[in-house]
């Protein structure tokens, strides 16, 4: 954590798998001084294929667009 704290993300993307989008959210809740949890830009994506380079890379990155654009 102290890493993340350095870096103050504006945007933090959790690919996690297994929990739900509401228990990420509440994770991240306690980290408050973070500018991405301050201004509401956490986002999770809750798919193997964020776990998996390779050639369905372009089917991330759209999972990735739609997640934004929920911000």
């Amino acid at each position: 954590m102290e890493g993340i704290y350095a870096v103050d993300p504006g945007v933090i993307l959790d690919v996690s798998i297994g929990p739900t989008s509401r228990e990420v959210q509440a994770f991240w809740a306690r980290f408050d001084r973070l500018q991405a949890v301050e201004a509401g830009a956490v986002l999770h994506i809750d798919d193997p294929l964020m776990m998996r380079p390779g050639p369905r890379l372009p089917e991330a990155l759209r999972l990735m667009g739609q997640a934004a654009e929920e911000l």
